[in-house]
């Protein structure tokens, strides 16, 4: 049998193959990825000339959401306007959701109050956004510790539901039992409140240092552990640019305003004529005319007496940012999928257009129903496992829609749809019919169809005698 041979190691045709075998599947070769900066393959140390983190973790994407006013933002509005109102867990399916509400789902809606579910869950879910995946710790009184499995017999009762960044709550040992069902998940967590945040005051850090091993069944995962994906990942390199933008513009901006200022004394000038009036060596001239300065930049009122020398402030011309801020945040905003007006709120007088804000909201809605009824069905489930709820066969998260039309529109609707009725009516007969264009303004009772208006009655045909006169 002929000996298969391979293209060396590390050129363009043997990573192709490596890809088309299944990826980067050796360690070496996962570094060489990691290691190459940019996708142009004649200069691959690009992204270190331009600065950009080539490998960027959680505390890089933290620390983007904590100080940053752009990611900032993006997180919160996207957090916000998923969260704009709260999901409903109705018993059965969805078709049902118009149905008097049954007993368990008045159940869980005391629970979920009561525990304020839906806050906690709201904050995971922004924490979330912000790394790989965010966790809830759940507190539960059953006369066990953190580590141990929750008691499945004894008494149990649910004290609160904790929040956990990415760097606060990590698994520290998996089950590698292949014969085991849960073969490859986590077998313990570690839960460490001070590993993210910063020790503002003295509560908090009495508050920090708590570390404690916690047993899975006291954790809920939203998100992927191995393979989620942070919101700031694909726009990072943009953040930078952004951030060295501002950060580049107010600098420039700051030193002219610091007047530094150029002696030029002439030629004739014999500067340890100079240093001996001053009392000084000409070494330390520098010393005497930088707090002059100084003093010019700190007050108001001052002069500088100068002989046979002239003075000059060093003012650099700074370059209008406008465009290259705007490139970046074109890019940035494409990264996370949010318009740039909705995102920022307004650019120069201008508002985002109702366009923006439809597909801003079809996006949100999207997100709502792919991602966040997965998290909460996961999370009710183990409500259930746990007996923290009494279980149900079948429920289902639903939600109200976020590109609905408003009550203007619905209104607007209704008001076209009558004029259509209106001309229709020539021909005698009715395009919409009464309970159709109510429906369509929202004058619907929920659970009950709607009540037609009374229909005005038709007129009798004139007789032959009466036509006749």
């Amino acid at each position: 049998m002929e000996e298969l041979i391979l293209p060396a190691e590390g050129t363009p045709l043997r990573l192709a193959l490596n890809q088309a075998l299944g990826g980067y599947r050796t360690e070496a070769a996962r570094q060489r990825y990691r290691s190459q900066g940019g996708m142009d393959s004649k200069r691959q140390n690009t992204w270190d000339s331009f600065g950009w983190n080539k490998n960027p973790v959680f505390e890089d994407f933290y620390r983007l959401w904590e100080r940053g006013g752009l990611a900032h933002g993006a997180v919160c509005r996207v957090n916000s306007k998923c969260w704009e109102n709260e999901p409903e867990i109705i018993q059965g399916d969805e078709d049902k959701k118009d149905k008097p509400r049954t007993a368990w789902e008045k159940s869980f809606a005391k629970f979920a109050k009561l525990n304020k579910l839906w806050e906690v869950v709201r904050e995971a879910d922004m924490r979330r956004t912000v790394g790989h995946y965010s966790g809830l710790v759940l507190q539960i009184a059953d006369g066990k510790t953190w580590q141990s499995p929750v008691n499945a017999r004894g008494v149990r009762r649910l004290v609160k539901i904790i929040p956990a960044w990415e760097g606060q709550l990590y698994p520290t040992e998996y089950d590698t039992d292949e014969t085991s069902p849960t073969y490859g998940e986590p077998k313990m967590y570690t839960f460490d409140e001070g590993a993210v945040g910063s020790q503002t005051n003295r509560a908090q850090a009495a508050y920090m240092g708590r570390k404690v091993q916690i047993h899975p069944d006291r954790v809920v995962i939203l998100g992927d552990l191995l393979n989620g994906v942070p919101m700031l990942r694909a726009g990072y390199n943009d953040f930078s640019n952004l951030e060295k933008i501002l950060g580049g513009s107010g600098e420039s901006f700051l030193k002219n305003a610091a007047r530094q200022l150029a002696i030029e004394f002439e030629k004739e000038v014999d500067l340890e004529d100079i240093a001996h009036a001053h009392n000084v060596d000409t070494k330390d001239l520098r010393k005497i005319y930088d707090g002059v300065t100084r003093g010019l930049n700190q007050g108001i009122d001052q002069t500088i007496v100068t002989q046979a020398a002239k003075v000059t402030p060093l003012v650099a011309n700074v370059p209008d940012p406008e465009k290259h801020f705007e490139a970046s945040l074109m890019s940035a905003a494409a990264s996370i999928m949010i318009p740039v007006m909705v995102w920022i709120g307004s650019q120069t007088g201008e508002r985002s257009s109702s366009e923006d804000q439809k597909d801003w909201a079809k996006t949100c809605q999207g997100r709502r129903v792919r991602v966040l009824s997965s998290d909460l069905e996961t999370l009710v489930r183990r409500l259930m496992q746990l007996k923290l709820i009494e279980p149900v066969e079948d429920f289902t998260v639903v939600w109200s829609d976020l590109s609905e039309a408003t009550q203007k529109e619905k209104l607007e609707n209704g008001k076209l749809m009558s004029e259509i009725n209106e001309k229709s009516a020539i021909s005698g007969e009715l395009v919409y019919s009464n309970d159709e264009i109510r429906t369509a303004t929202g004058h619907t009772n929920q659970g009950v169809s709607p009540t037609p208006l009374p229909e005005a009655e038709p007129e009798p045909e004139p007789n032959d005698k009466e036509a006749q006169q």
